[in-house]
């Protein structure tokens, strides 16, 4: 287990790159602007799956919800449950009141999707989790196969069969966000889009983007477009300027990002490397867990 008590924020400078900062500026602006136009016309929203949208999309946290508990968010799980139950031991060593979070991707590519599914599913109100695009793409493929007996699940779905009705409902509720107003911070599994509202983000972006492009829009000029690739744009917590703090994963090519407004804890366990986590408010806060993988080394 390795631990940093305290996060140093570094951020990229765009000193020299004034018409950057003019054009991302304006950018956000008629992604806010447009966010506000098209509200009262937003068709009904819809996932990359198609997948039923859950009962609430961006949970929200009260102080009073948090209880006093210590926050720690944990990065991509992808079915890794003995480093999954390793990092929480770790993290009771440092406080007895905690509420786990996740931030995504609990299934596939590591040795037991179903087990992590029930250990935070069977943990109730000590866990909140929201869902990745691997844990989208699951639930679409555990629909066909409810709906379907003579549905042929590939090989990297085989361990949906396993899965109980309670197991799925649980995947399956699984917001885009959570939002924690009193702590200044947002959970996303993705990352956001500067300037628009939870309401109005792409579900597909929530769950995928890595970068963010600045493409010309005929109506309403230059606006800010997510995308997937690394090589497309810039990264998106490079533009964000918060004021919410973002904690997120989905981005293991890049590790363990710290950012001074988000804060990516994607670091590749199912390939591996490590599980990490932070604890995000209390006597703790900005304190760093980690746990080597047992999984083998691969490259994705």
């Amino acid at each position: 287990m390795q631990m940093g008590a305290e996060m140093s924020y570094t951020t990229k400078s765009w000193s020299s790159s004034l018409t950057f900062n003019s054009i991302l500026a304006m950018a956000a602006l008629a992604n806010l602007v447009w966010s506000w136009l098209i509200r009262p016309t937003v068709p009904e929203r819809e996932n990359f799956q198609r997948n039923p949208l859950p009962e609430v999309c961006h949970l929200h946290m009260s102080d009073e919800d948090l209880a006093e508990h210590s926050v720690f968010v944990i990065g991509d799980i992808h079915g890794c449950l003995e480093e999954l139950c390793e990092l929480m031991k770790a993290a009771e060593e440092f406080e007895n009141n905690i509420l786990f979070v996740s931030v995504g991707d609990l299934v596939n590519r590591g040795p037991d999707s179903v087990g992590v599914v029930r250990k935070l599913r069977n943990m109730g109100d000590r866990v909140l989790a929201i869902r990745g695009n691997h844990d989208e793409s699951s639930i679409r493929e555990a629909r066909h196969f409810r709906d379907d007996p003579n549905y042929e699940l590939s090989e990297k779905y085989a361990w949906i069969k396993n899965l109980t009705e309670a197991d799925f409902r649980y995947v399956n509720s699984l917001p885009y966000t959570i939002s924690l107003p009193t702590l200044n911070s947002v959970i996303v599994h993705g990352g956001l889009l500067p300037g628009v509202s939870l309401e109005n983000q792409k579900l597909n972006d929530m769950t995928n983007m890595r970068n963010i492009e600045i493409n010309e829009d005929p109506f309403v000029g230059e606006t800010l477009v997510a995308s997937n690739k690394h090589s497309e744009g810039e990264p998106w917590v490079d533009l964000w300027a918060g004021p919410e703090h973002v904690y997120f994963g989905h981005d293991a090519r890049r590790k363990l990002q710290r950012a001074r407004f988000a804060t990516g804890l994607d670091t590749g366990c199912c390939h591996g490397g490590q599980l990490t986590g932070v604890f995000i408010n209390g006597p703790h806060s900005q304190t760093f867990l980690n746990v080597q993988s047992k999984q083998p080394i691969r490259v994705d």
